[in-house]
């Protein structure tokens, strides 16, 4: 088995060489990555390989990681090992090859920021309360002259914000209804 694999990559020309070779070496350094993102070990560990801090760049320099290289690599190996031996001039086979090889990295950045997207936090912006009733937590000085602090329900969870009023004080334990945002800081009105 191993001398017919020997004797038929011995049989290749140097271009199919190369092609087979890239294509093999990034198609089992993706499987081992896929593998260590499905155990958990590629993030936040001693085996980072692959952490995409370019992401948050943004354009065209979220091209440059590790994984989109990989995913680039991957393309380029097997469109050229696809291509040699149907496309008789090498420099067309080189260039088709960089562009499925870019196609598949960029394909891969798409993708990695769709799943970016779906990513929830929980975090609620002090703008998603505009219109909810609450109750004052701390009293709240009259005039915008200072904070208090209000507690409200957001997605069947009591939180806790910062609030001013353009109106009297009001005062702790009073009913109150938001109406506005200025710098995370809630302006409400009694109800």
């Amino acid at each position: 088995m191993m001398e017919d694999l020997t004797l038929w990559y011995s049989s290749l020309a140097v271009a199919e060489k190369v092609y087979w070779s890239i294509a093999i070496a990034a198609s089992l350094i993706f499987v081992i990555q896929t593998i260590l993102t499905f155990i958990g070990i590629d993030s936040h560990g001693d085996f980072d390989f692959s952490h995409d801090t370019t992401l948050d760049a943004g354009g065209f320099a979220s091209l440059f990681s590790v994984r989109s290289f990989i995913n680039f690599l991957v393309g380029f190996g097997w469109a050229g090992v696809t291509f040699v031996g149907c496309i008789s001039s090498g420099w067309l086979v080189l260039i088709l090859s960089l562009a499925v090889g870019v196609l598949f990295a960029c394909i891969y950045v798409f993708l990695l920021r769709k799943l970016h997207h779906l990513e929830a936090n929980g975090t609620i912006s002090a703008s998603d309360t505009l219109g909810l009733s609450g109750s004052v937590y701390l009293r709240i000085p009259g005039g915008r002259a200072g904070k208090g602090k209000v507690q409200l329900s957001v997605n069947n969870s009591t939180r806790e914000y910062d609030a001013m009023t353009d109106g009297d004080t009001i005062p702790t334990g009073a009913q109150v209804t938001v109406v506005g945002e200025e710098a995370g800081c809630l302006i409400v009105i009694t109800r």
